[in-house]
């Protein structure tokens, strides 16, 4: 990844890059879910590339939380030469991009119940104004509190980003 990375081409580019490596020498059949943007931070525009990672949350200001679903192909390591799509979204200052793993929506409780995109998005909604470490804390306090005691099954990642 930093390595095709420093090369600086487009987000489309390096997934396709990294998909063939992956798949080049992936006798198992693993995949590896995949979000990359390149934000241009005068003009905060962002251009991105989802390969098969849940769709990340954007906060716009004065607007309830909506998905970025402007592209979505399949995760790296899947097939060989898959061409991957991207887009682009503009950012205002103060609006918040949010990544999270599928630990966050896919956490269970004891009664085998999924935490859920929708508490997630209620969460986002209830909480707009909060900084990103405050959010981030929420969120993670949110899913302790909603599994309250049931085993992790997964990873647990957010990354809040907030343009200013």
């Amino acid at each position: 990844f930093r390595a095709k990375v420093a090369s600086g081409d487009e987000p489309k580019i390096i997934a396709e890059d990294i998909n063939r490596d992956l798949e080049q020498y992936n006798e198992q059949s693993m995949f590896v879910t995949f979000f990359i943007g390149k934000l241009h931070i005068q003009t905060g525009e962002l251009l991105y590339t989802n390969a098969g990672h849940n769709h990340p949350f954007i906060l716009r200001k004065g607007e309830k939380a909506e998905t970025l679903k402007g592209t979505h192909g399949l995760p790296l390591g899947s097939l060989p030469d898959v061409e991957f799509d991207q887009a682009t979204i503009k950012l205002s200052p103060g609006e918040k991009i949010i990544l999270y793993t599928d630990g966050v929506t896919e956490a269970n409780n004891l009664g085998n119940e999924l935490f859920g995109d929708h508490r997630l998005e209620n969460i986002l909604n209830d909480h707009a104004t909060c900084s990103p470490e405050e959010m981030a804390e929420i969120i993670s306090s949110s899913v302790d509190s909603f599994a309250s005691g049931a085993e992790q099954a997964d990873d647990i990642t957010l990354l809040i980003l907030e343009y200013n």
